[in-house]
């Protein structure tokens, strides 16, 4: 007995659409992409948002800032974005849209900026190192988890959600007026 034939062009277009996506997604590897730029204009504030993928922020003496952002994807890159409006840098990127792979795109930032400038981080899912900084931190951890050693920031505000968030402050000069602001889990 022969299947009706709605059923039979069904059965067709179905699996004509199954071996066509089996051409997308991880199939052809993972691309590694290095994209690097140095920010000369005044920096006083960094807001940077990486849903997924790893954020490295140092502390130095230098007045530029430094970024190498490593993207890493199968298929289309992300694509990667800053800004400077009135002293502030925004860094962000957007995956492209993809069905089968949804982890097929991350960007790790690795970000050299003057101590002493404000730092915002919105870490989604990833781990965020912070090193040397001195400045006012807005720490938000999703489900990742941020590490921050050798701090002497007298204005630190964390929050972290299923993510961890580990401050280690080396003694400030003469400063006793650190101010805590404190929600989530803590070590």
């Amino acid at each position: 007995m022969r299947p009706p034939p709605i059923m039979a062009a069904g059965v067709v277009l179905l699996t004509a659409s199954v071996v066509a996506l089996a051409g997308c997604g991880t199939s052809g590897g993972t691309t590694t992409k290095h994209n690097m730029y140095t920010i000369t204009e005044p920096v006083t504030a960094l807001k940077l948002d990486n849903p997924v993928g790893g954020t490295h922020i140092e502390g130095t003496d230098v007045s530029t800032v430094s970024v190498t952002e490593q993207l890493t994807y199968t298929g289309a890159p992300p694509q990667t974005n800053h800004a400077l409006t009135d002293g502030q840098l925004t860094m962000n990127y957007t995956c492209p849209s993809t069905i089968l792979d949804v982890n097929g795109c991350s960007v790790t930032y690795l970000v050299k900026v003057p101590r002493r400038i404000a730092i915002q981080i919105d870490d989604k899912v990833g781990v965020a190192t912070l090193t040397g900084l001195a400045g006012k931190l807005d720490l938000n951890a999703s489900t990742g988890n941020i590490d921050a050693t050798g701090l002497t920031s007298d204005s630190v505000t964390a929050r972290a959600s299923a993510g961890e968030i580990t401050l280690s402050f080396i003694t400030p000069d003469q400063n006793d007026s650190l101010h805590w602001r404190c929600r989530g889990r803590w070590r």
